[in-house]
């Protein structure tokens, strides 16, 4: 399964990020395909990409 995480925080160090990096964690320990994105980035990034992503 492929499976795209977005998180939206200001602080990388949050306890938002942390439990996204332990479900980013799960999935890979289970064989699924897995991208973790910071929504912070996402103009950088641009959604051209997570729109071809897989």
């Amino acid at each position: 399964m492929k499976v795209l995480t977005i998180v939206t925080h200001p602080r990388e160090d949050s306890l938002t990020f942390q439990i996204a990096y332990q479900f980013v964690k799960g999935l890979r320990d289970a064989g699924h395909q897995t991208e973790i994105i910071d929504s912070r980035d996402m103009q950088t990034i641009g959604w051209r990409r997570l729109m071809n992503w897989g």
